[in-house]
């Protein structure tokens, strides 16, 4: 099963009819030995596929994959037209998915020896399942196959294949009141509310309803104290002094009457038989102050 194995990944024979997400970690796991073992599947074959996956055994190692394999979506965007390169393209893709396929048929003239063949997809997250659909965006992805025919034997013809995905991105004018210097954060939720399949004439026509839900968050920053104020000074703690008394009048807070001579506010409910919340004198009235 493995064909190459060193401390940050793995390549795998996968064999066809184990899954790549849970049945093929699982697997490993067993043969490994280490049933809490980190791997990492950066990218995916359909269940009845085989052939080689490439997995990380560290999630840094699964992150250099996953950057590697984005790169050269971008690479190859480039390469057939659909994108301008910057400065992070690289000239040529790094990560590149090649397959192999049995065909039933020969080359003919609705399917060339060498070609493109390009549909859109959009996945279901709640669903966990990839639907076509019949124009580009927001959410969906521009699944892009390459191929060309090696040999042909009778009925049959064997294709090598390669495959790759590219997000379309989809600007959707919002109207805000909000001045041009605001600090905005938008927020979308995609759900499919409708999906209509017909096929006519071999043509298979997909159909899809979103519903798109959002909201443009504005974050501001306002000022938690106004000014600052120097009251009268603290009187000195006294260790020899353990009781005074003091004349508090109506409207007086028990926390600066507290503050002021140093003890907690606690101290002086409990000391004047006072009801547990209070934090203002009602009325005037003489005080225990507890010593500090």
């Amino acid at each position: 099963m493995i064909v190459y194995e060193d401390a940050a990944l793995a390549v795998v024979n996968k064999p066809a009819g184990l899954s790549s997400e849970t049945g093929l970690p699982d697997a490993l796991r067993a043969l490994w030995g280490k049933p809490d073992a980190y791997v990492g599947v950066v990218h995916r074959l359909d269940i009845g596929v085989s052939g080689l996956m490439v997995l990380a055994k560290t999630p840094k190692a699964a992150a250099a994959l996953t950057r590697q394999i984005t790169e050269s979506q971008d690479a190859y965007a480039v390469l057939d037209g659909r994108a301008e390169p910057t400065k992070h393209t690289p000239a040529a893709p790094v990560f590149v998915k090649q397959y192999r396929a049995v065909l039933a048929g020969a080359p003919d003239e609705s399917l060339p020896e060498a070609g493109t063949l390009r549909d859109y997809l959009f996945k279901d997250s709640r669903k966990g399942r990839v639907f076509p659909v019949s124009r580009p965006r927001k959410g969906v992805r521009e699944a892009v196959l390459e191929y060309r025919i090696l040999a042909t034997a009778g009925e049959n013809s064997l294709a090598e294949l390669e495959s790759y995905e590219k997000t379309l991105e989809l600007a959707l004018p919002l109207p805000t009141d909000a001045p041009e210097e605001a600090v905005l954060y938008p927020e979308c939720w995609l759900s499919t509310e409708n999906l209509q399949c017909r096929c006519t004439g071999g043509a298979l026509d997909v159909s899809v309803t979103v519903r798109v839900e959002g909201a443009v968050l504005r974050r501001s920053v306002s000022s938690c104290v106004g000014n600052l104020a120097l009251g009268e000074k603290l009187a000195p703690a006294d260790p020899e002094i353990s009781l005074r008394i003091y004349y508090a009048q109506a409207g007086e807070e028990l926390f600066a009457i507290a503050k002021h001579y140093h003890v907690s506010p606690g101290q002086m409910l409990a000391a004047n038989d006072l009801a547990e919340g209070t934090t203002t004198i009602d009325k005037a009235r003489r005080l225990l102050v507890p010593g500090a």
